[in-house]
């Protein structure tokens, strides 16, 4: 699977072709592997990777869901999972170890997204521009003078640059 191939499918889309075999759920998240080396160092919207882990998930028996094998990011707030410390983009937090898994992540898991890593967010999800001072500055995959904007900015800017075709995202207010 290519770059262009793998654009041209959304998360159902995506899984349909590896249900069907056109397609490995692996050759998927290497796809995906790439395009965060590729994209994410001027991006900075992806601030973990747990890559190893997901390669693992890829290779597994993956149940039989609408969105088994997709590459998915967690927002690095709100959420914990056990492979990945969560920081809410705060120093204070930055040498958290994971916790248990959070309902909605064990959720995820069981149906059968491949989690790759942790996108960034403003200090505590609580900032209209994901400019923590912690992370950096996420920057807009369109257009680098704009801000991503909102607390999801990570997520918004790693599905936006086409990374992944879904990730968390969540809104305090």
């Amino acid at each position: 699977m290519t770059p262009d191939d793998y654009a041209e499918l959304d998360a159902v889309g995506l899984s349909q072709a590896i249900r069907r075999g056109d397609v490995s759920a692996g050759e998927v998240t290497e796809v995906a592997i790439g395009l965060i080396e590729q994209l994410n160092p001027s991006l900075n919207a992806v601030v973990m990777t747990n890559f190893d882990n997901a390669r693992g998930v890829a290779a597994s028996d993956l149940p039989h869901t609408p969105i088994a094998g997709v590459p998915f990011l967690l927002k690095d707030a709100n959420q914990f999972s056990h492979d990945m410390p969560t920081t809410f983009s705060c120093r204070f937090f930055a040498d958290a170890k994971p916790k248990p898994d959070s309902a909605m992540v064990t959720r995820w898991r069981d149906a059968g997204l491949v989690i790759l890593g942790k996108t960034n967010t403003p200090e505590f999800a609580e900032d209209f521009v994901c400019e923590p001072t912690f992370r950096g500055v996420t920057l807009n995959p369109w257009n680098a003078s704009l801000t991503t904007g909102g607390s999801s900015g990570g997520a918004g800017a790693a599905v936006a640059a086409g990374i992944v075709p879904m990730a968390h995202a969540s809104d305090i207010g």
